[in-house]
């Protein structure tokens, strides 16, 4: 493979061989998941810009994107850890507080 080569040629190149040497040093290596199920969702055009532009940000192609929000979707809330959270920030923002007026 050449360093000139395109997104669609390393694909297919990696596809045939599983060879990464030609591929660039700072590319995360591939995860070993066949994913042999497709599901149609169908988008408004708005939608999927916003979708577009949040994958972008991220730095994720639009299909990752989507995979990984919707596995994140379902992922059960830790209601105690919460909890614990927002009484841990209640109690440094009361403290912050008497900092405050304790020094007026």
């Amino acid at each position: 493979m050449t360093k000139r080569a395109t997104e669609g040629e390393l694909a297919e190149h990696y596809d045939r061989t599983r060879d990464l040497s030609d591929f660039d040093e700072t590319v995360a290596q591939p995860v070993e998941v066949r994913r042999n199920v497709t599901i149609s969702v169908r988008f408004s055009q708005r939608e999927i810009e916003q979708l577009r532009g949040a994958a972008e940000v991220a730095g994720l192609k639009l299909t990752a994107y989507i995979r990984a929000a919707a596995l994140q979707a379902g992922s059960p809330v830790d209601r105690q850890r919460l909890q614990a959270a927002l009484r841990a920030a209640s109690e440094d923002v009361a403290a912050a507080e008497r900092l405050l007026i304790g020094s007026e």
